[in-house]
């Protein structure tokens, strides 16, 4: 949980050293935010570019995402235009 801590203080050191504990504690307790928030690297584009997308896809996708826990490819193929998690185009 150190070298966690650590990592994490080191990309925010803006926050106090508490509130990265405790972001750090709700996350590890809480499977929705482990794995939404930390697990896989989407990125915030990524939510700003779904935001973007047409019509009702946006709340489709979350709809469906927050229904069950999901690897990012499963996330990708909620959908169709989803640039690709980790990088990529």
């Amino acid at each position: 949980m150190r070298a966690c801590l650590e990592h994490a203080a080191a990309r925010v050191p803006f926050w106090a050293r508490q509130t990265v504990v405790n972001d750090l504690v709700d996350r590890s307790r809480n499977p929705q935010l482990r794995s939404y928030l930390w697990a896989y690297p989407a990125r915030l584009d990524w939510f700003v570019r779904l935001y973007e997308a047409p019509g009702t896809v946006p709340a489709e996708v979350l709809r469906d995402a927050f229904q069950r826990l999901l690897n990012p490819s499963e996330l990708g193929e909620l959908w169709s235009g989803a640039p690709v998690i980790g990088g990529g185009a």
